[in-house]
């Protein structure tokens, strides 16, 4: 099962609607009669990943899409189109999806990249 990294805000910044995957999983669990454990090993993820997101973690792409192909819905039922996500949260989103970088390296290298975006944005509005 894969392993996942979620954010630790409940979701805030994230253009997904945790709160609603959330109560969609919890439905089919009680409709189906599924343990967490049984739940998590259909959906191909672990059950300290299923327990995090329906406590309203945000979960990695890899688990996102496992989850939303575990319930039979589209992906776009929990996507916020009307929130606007800019290139350093994309980027960051990437580092922390990213299996290779350790946790630490990733949060590291995702402050770099939203100092740069302050300093280029600082630069932009200076030159105008």
């Amino acid at each position: 099962m894969p392993e996942t990294s979620m954010t630790g805000d409940g979701g805030r910044d994230s253009p997904l609607r945790i709160a609603e995957l959330a109560a969609l999983l919890d439905n089919r669990l009680a409709r189906d009669g599924l343990k967490l454990r049984e739940a998590a090993r259909e959906a191909g993820v672990s059950a300290a990943t299923l327990s995090r997101v329906l406590n309203g973690k945000v979960p990695d792409t890899a688990t996102f899409a496992a989850l939303v192909r575990w319930l039979g819905v589209s992906a776009d039922l929990f996507i916020d189109r009307e929130r606007q996500v800019s290139g350093a949260e994309a980027i960051e989103a990437h580092l922390r999806a990213d299996r290779t970088l350790p946790p630490a390296t990733a949060k590291a290298l995702a402050a770099l990249v939203r100092a740069a975006y302050a300093d280029f944005g600082h630069a932009a509005a200076d030159k105008e």
